[in-house]
C-alpha cells in the first residue's frame, strides 16, 4: 500500500531504478545563407513599349547557398531594384552567319572584334 508518492530510497526497489534523463538527438536549426550580391545590370526601361517616360531600373540578385530549417520563407530578399537614368531596352535580332561576317567585314566595323 502507497500511501504518497514520495522518492524512495533505491535500495528498497526491487526493480533496477527508472533513467531520470535520456539522450535524445534534436538537429539544430539551420540558418539561411545567400551569397553576395552581383553587379547591378544595366538600365532598362520598366515599360519598352512605353520609352517616352525615361522610367528605368537596374537590378541586383542574389542566391540562397544554404536552405534554412522550415523552408525558404525565413530568407531574406533575393532581388533589389533602384531607378537609374538613361535606360535602354534590347532586342534579339537574328541573322544568318554570313550576313553578320560581311557586316563586321565593312571599314566602320574593323574595330569589332567577337561574334
Amino acid at each position: 500500500y502507497v500511501a504518497a508518492s514520495k522518492p524512495v530510497d533505491n535500495k528498497l526497489c526491487t526493480d533496477p531504478p527508472l533513467s531520470t534523463s535520456q539522450l535524445c538527438h534534436v538537429p539544430c536549426p539551420i540558418e539561411c545563407e545567400v551569397s553576395a550580391w552581383s553587379a547591378w545590370g544595366p538600365c532598362t526601361f520598366e515599360n519598352c513599349e512605353d520609352q517616352q517616360s525615361k522610367k528605368g531600373f537596374k537590378l541586383r540578385k542574389r542566391s540562397i547557398t544554404n536552405e534554412p530549417t522550415g523552408g525558404t520563407g525565413n530568407c531574406p530578399h533575393l532581388v533589389e531594384a533602384i531607378p537609374c537614368e538613361e535606360p535602354s531596352c534590347y532586342d534579339w535580332r537574328l541573322d544568318r552567319l554570313e550576313n553578320v561576317l560581311q557586316k563586321m567585314s565593312t571599314p566602320k566595323n574593323k574595330s569589332f572584334r567577337g561574334v
